[in-house]
């Protein structure tokens, strides 16, 4: 890391201005993009629970896939990196799309925010795995982070 960077890094989390994040990218044959993220939060009975949401769309130009696993690690400030592996079979046919929505939810016994809103940035690594039409094996990892801050607060009914 040049210089230059370093310092862009320091004024960015100590003037506490929002962090940005990386919403879109290729990886191998694909080409994705996450949503503008939400945040809600529910009050019930003295717990508040606040969800955070988003989703990724995932298109290719190349050979249609049949992915068979998808493997997502959330990572956030504070919290163990949490990791859910499924199997199945995701189909994305050439020029289609492919939706993987996201988020995660955190529940407090107390009344105020679970996280300070303006600090939350989660991330996540996605790996998906499967094959071509013609066999040819597909395994590709992105990360997708969300900009600190970012998500407006909302209230659900």
């Amino acid at each position: 890391m040049n210089r230059l960077s370093v310092i862009l890094v320091y004024a960015l989390v100590f003037s506490g201005c929002a962090a940005p994040g990386k919403m879109s990218g290729d990886a191998g044959p694909l080409r994705w993009a996450a949503t503008e993220p939400t945040f809600d939060r529910a009050d019930v009975g003295g717990k508040a629970t606040e969800y955070y949401r988003t989703s990724v769309t995932i298109v290719t130009g190349g050979p249609a896939i049949t992915f068979t696993r998808l493997q997502t690690t959330l990572y956030e400030r504070g919290m163990d990196p949490l990791t859910q592996v499924r199997e199945g079979q995701w189909r994305l046919l050439t020029d289609g799309k492919l939706e993987l929505p996201l988020g995660f939810y955190l529940t407090c016994s107390h009344g105020g925010a679970c996280l300070p809103h303006d600090q939350v940035a989660p991330a996540w690594r996605i790996r998906l795995t499967g094959r071509t039409d013609s066999g040819t094996l597909v395994d590709e990892s992105f990360d997708v982070t969300m900009p600190t801050g970012a998500a407006p607060r909302a209230r659900m009914p």
